[in-house]
């Protein structure tokens, strides 16, 4: 599998799709059992209309924007993209941590803004928000609160701040921090792995060498279990499949998207 010389951060693999392989069913998730799908174009654009709101809620390059979901789903890997783009850091974290778990995580890792899944996850962090720097939380769901998903999206609307998204997404070096991957703390406080854009292509490109990626009707279901312990993915550090699969999620969505091979499928 060749390495095409344009991707070297994360957020380029769905820019190159775009060029070269757009797909009408860039990603594929069923939701209350019906299928819905994203082409490129329009996770694009929604990726960028995540990044423009991140801006005008006075994000930076290099602030630290905490993700909790209980679920697979195409929000997530939207938000993953429009965080990286503008240089700041996703941190992903599991939707079984206490409140007291999330209070040290959201300060150990300087936490900015924080968006969950559901009310659940949503009521657990609002409890301790005022032990951490969150300025805001915000809900996937639309709930009764006052951030939801749709008030965020609203943020985005300035046409204006697309010139700046441009600007931060090319000022990005392969070399940045792209994630922060906490472990399930099992064993004692949890630790956070820092992973670079590189850290993270690399393995795509890695994995997209063992792969038969040249039929385009393959598809991939993303459907893993989130409380398991797995394996040992570097010595010394020890992560279980819940932190694996934020790392194997976007190998799978990159590989997809570099040359439209397969689809993925999330399934909810």
């Amino acid at each position: 599998m060749h390495k095409p010389s344009k991707i070297t951060r994360l957020f380029d693999f769905p820019y190159h799709q775009l060029e070269n392989y757009p797909q009408q069913n860039c990603l594929v998730s069923k939701e209350n059992n019906i299928w819905k799908s994203i082409f490129t174009k329009k996770y694009i654009e929604d990726a960028n209309i995540i990044s423009k709101a991140l801006l005008n809620l006075g994000v930076k390059p290099g602030d630290k924007i905490a993700v909790i979901t209980s679920a697979n789903q195409p929000k997530w890997h939207l938000l993953d993209i429009g965080v990286m783009q503008i240089g700041a850091v996703n941190v992903p974290l599991y939707p079984t941590f206490s409140e007291k778990d999330y209070a040290y995580i959201l300060n150990h890792s300087d936490s900015v803004y924080c968006f969950v899944s559901d009310d659940e996850l949503y009521q657990k962090v609002i409890k301790i928000q005022e032990q951490t720097q969150l300025k805001k939380v915000f809900t996937f769901e639309e709930l009764d609160v006052d951030y939801g998903w749709s008030s965020f999206l609203s943020l985005g609307n300035e046409t204006a701040l697309q010139t700046k998204v441009n600007e931060l997404k090319e000022s990005i070096n392969p070399s940045d921090l792209a994630t922060i991957i906490y472990t399930s703390g099992t064993t004692g406080t949890p630790k956070g792995v820092m992973l670079s854009h590189n850290n993270i292509v690399s393995n795509v490109f890695a994995v997209g060498k063992r792969l038969n990626l040249q039929d385009n009707q393959k598809k991939v279901i993303s459907y893993l279990p989130p409380f398991v312990t797995f394996l040992s993915v570097q010595p010394l550090i020890t992560v279980n499949i819940w932190a694996l699969k934020f790392i194997l999620l976007r190998v799978l969505i990159k590989l997809e998207i570099i040359y439209g091979k397969f689809n993925l499928i999330l399934w909810l």
